[in-house]
């Protein structure tokens, strides 16, 4: 099959993209972008409804086709959920740019409660900003370019990379390489650890250097004794500091049959 190069192609992000192959008008994309480019096919289109996702196809103005997508849940999701949980995430959502019955369906197989769906790439923005303006610090986890957006706006933003990641992985602050979605658990796990150590060491560090100050002042640590101990309590919070460079205990989950 050879394969023609399109040209003058146009993407909307979230609803379609269109082109011009070997001199034929191709559109293919949502039935809002359809109906939206094409007003006199609006009512060839019938309302989303049933299951899976549906690319409608135009060719020169003219109804040609229709591609249906079934989404099952990434492998793994399910187990992510549970560690996020055990993590003490308290709120999961959901957010897609498919209908909402069926995101739901697939929320509820994986744990998710909250459902946000028909959303554009600016509305998952939105969700995001405003999670954050209610206080709440959000990790975000995509992998897909209509992700990057919200993946920039959120506290954490991580990408999920394992077939290339393009402008998501650009946009994230954190980029998974593998197709393993536990890796954001570990991410999770290992940064609350380093912040944990890291405060740890801030502590015992000042808390010791201002002990050995007044000991000091006080006439009972010479200036060099005084020297030595403020260096053997910088190597201390060192050492200490160089547990976080520990590789993480990596946890398998079981899931049921």
């Amino acid at each position: 099959l050879v394969l023609e190069t399109p040209s003058s192609v146009r993407e909307r992000a979230g609803r379609g993209i269109s082109g011009n192959v070997a001199g034929r008008d191709i559109t293919i994309g949502a039935r809002s972008l359809v109906a939206e480019l094409y007003p006199s096919l609006a009512d060839d289109l019938p309302a989303a409804d049933g299951d899976g996702l549906r690319a409608w196809i135009v060719e020169d103005g003219t109804l040609a086709g229709m591609l249906l997508f079934d989404e099952l849940p990434r492998s793994g999701i399910a187990d992510l959920m549970a560690g996020l949980r055990d993590l003490g995430v308290r709120r999961t959502l959901l957010l897609s740019g498919d209908r909402t019955t069926q995101v739901a369906a697939i929320a509820r197989h994986v744990g998710i409660t909250e459902v946000h769906g028909d959303l554009m790439p600016e509305d998952k923005v939105r969700i995001v900003n405003d999670l954050m303006r209610s206080g709440h610090r959000v990790l975000m986890v995509g992998d897909g370019v209509n992700d990057a957006p919200a993946l920039s706006a959120a506290t954490v933003g991580v990408a999920m990379a394992g077939h290339g990641g393009g402008i998501t992985a650009e946009a994230a602050h954190i980029v998974v390489l593998v197709d393993d979605p536990d890796r954001v658990v570990e991410a999770v796990r290992t940064a609350r650890g380093t912040m944990r150590i890291a405060r740890q060491s801030i502590g015992v560090g000042l808390g010791l250097s201002f002990a050995a100050m007044i000991f000091a002042a006080a006439g009972y640590i010479p200036p060099t004794a005084g020297a030595l101990l403020q260096e053997g309590i910088d190597v201390a919070v060192i050492f200490n500091a160089l547990r976080a460079a520990a590789p993480p205990r990596r946890t398998s989950r079981q899931t049921p049959r």
